[in-house]
């Protein structure tokens, strides 16, 4: 078994319950976990971003195979919506679980930017483990 753990990497920083959650689960599953930073390819990404993401993804392998849990890192940039991309992360890599930390938004967040983790829950054949 195979499972997503979706990372929002723009700050550098490893959003650490998600990843908690998915070792515990793959763990006693004994599933592989596939963690991944999807960014779009923008006049926004550059080196920089593109460094704090590599960072974040590699403190998650670290803490992961430590745990003694299969793992492996993907920093996706081919210019899709992250949400889209990440469904087709999960296609591509035969999983069939995907966990995504949510945060708090108000409606016009939501409205303006949408919601990835409402789309992944919604309209996507996978069972979805949101993180909070």
């Amino acid at each position: 078994m195979k499972i997503i753990v979706c990372q929002e990497c723009d700050n550098g920083n490893l959003d650490r319950r998600v990843v908690d959650v998915a070792i515990r689960n793959a763990s006693a599953m004994g599933a592989e976990l596939i963690v991944v930073s999807s960014q779009m390819l923008d006049d926004r990404f550059h080196a920089k971003e593109k460094a704090a993401a590599i960072k974040c993804l590699e403190a998650a392998r670290e803490k992961i195979e430590l745990s003694g849990v299969k793992c492996k890192t993907l920093l996706s940039v081919r210019g899709m919506e992250p949400r889209e991309d990440i469904v087709k992360i999960a296609e591509e890599n035969g999983a069939e679980e995907i966990y995504i930390g949510i945060k708090k938004r108000s409606k016009l967040g939501k409205l303006l930017i949408g919601s990835t983790t409402q789309y992944l829950i919604l309209k996507t054949p996978f069972t979805v483990v949101a993180v909070k």
